[in-house]
């Protein structure tokens, strides 16, 4: 029973500490769109945009970038605004249905709360195995069946919670960090483009709504706002054109 006991311990303790290294998800900065599907320059605006391939998901999210290409398609809008004026862009500006940043967190996070919901099962599960084993010891039944029973329901009550509260708090954190990188790098609110800069966004559509051609509506602030309208359309992916081998070439640093 004594070995039984420590095993279960240990084993309790140890897989929270294993965890440790998942519950972090390695979601980078996007890099400058050097190479895109397609690029357009109007009135000393360039928009650009790309379709991430396999590499370029799998650099921003990692081990989990199966966990939002099978629901969703990431796309990378690059604004450059070359002229004298402010320039702005928002989500209502482009012709696509998006998704929020929010869905692909809590997809991304997931697995987070189910790890944490595991161990709190499990000290409940060994407080019931307690309970349900102290009144046959009171009785003098017999100990190799009892203790065994009791010994592990006691080592599962006082772990289980310490391991869920340890990967819960593990968790919470890398929740956050997780929901703030999509936040910053999602185009979910008004940007503003200053004069000789560019932005670099995300935007994920569900890829069952994505379409092919689509518009994009950039504002230039003067005077008298102007709209101008960027019209997306199916062409070359830019691996084809440049000949990249799906983003190998391409320099992410």
């Amino acid at each position: 029973m004594k070995k039984q006991f420590l095993l279960l311990t240990s084993l309790l303790f140890l897989v929270p500490a294993c965890s440790k290294k998942q519950a972090k998800i390695p979601i980078k900065k996007l890099p400058a769109l050097e190479y895109a599907d397609y690029q357009e320059t109007q009135n000393n605006v360039t928009v650009r945009y790309k379709k991430l391939n396999i590499c370029e998901n799998e650099y921003l999210f990692g081990d989990k970038a199966k966990k939002v290409t099978k629901k969703w398609t990431p796309l990378h809008l690059n604004v450059q605004n070359n002229s004298p004026y402010n320039v702005t862009i928002s989500p209502q500006d482009i012709g696509l249905k998006q998704t929020s940043f929010k869905k692909v967190a809590d997809k991304l996070n997931g697995t987070r709360h189910v790890r944490s919901g595991f161990f709190a099962f499990v000290g409940i599960a060994g407080a019931v195995a307690t309970g349900f084993a102290l009144p046959f010891w009171w009785m003098g039944e017999s100990l190799k069946i009892v203790l065994p029973v009791l010994g592990i329901g006691t080592a599962a009550t006082v772990v289980g919670p310490i391991s869920s509260h340890r990967v819960s708090a593990k968790s919470k954190v890398s929740v956050e960090q997780t929901t703030q990188a999509l936040e910053e790098q999602t185009l979910h609110d008004i940007e503003i483009v200053h004069p000789d800069e560019q932005i670099n966004k995300l935007f994920f559509v569900n890829k069952k709504k994505l379409k092919e051609k689509f518009p994009v509506n950039v504002h230039i602030l003067k005077d008298e706002q102007k709209e101008l309208t960027f019209r997306i359309k199916p062409g070359k992916t830019a691996e084809k054109k440049y000949g990249l081998n799906m983003g190998v070439n391409v320099n992410f640093d």
